[in-house]
């Protein structure tokens, strides 16, 4: 089975719906045979952030 991450970012206006479409993504690999998950970034940081250090 191959491993696949989605990663979320914490900017969203509507933080619901983007947890929401997120793990839509991760069912919908998982469906197709990956094993799948979701991975948000720190409080308050995005991926870039992250990135950048």
């Amino acid at each position: 089975m191959r491993d696949i991450s989605v990663l979320a970012d914490n900017d969203s206006k509507d933080p619901v719906a983007a947890r929401c479409l997120f793990e839509r993504a991760r069912r919908k690999f998982s469906n197709i045979g990956y094993r799948s998950r979701v991975i948000f970034p720190p409080a308050g940081k995005d991926w870039n952030d992250v990135i950048r250090g």
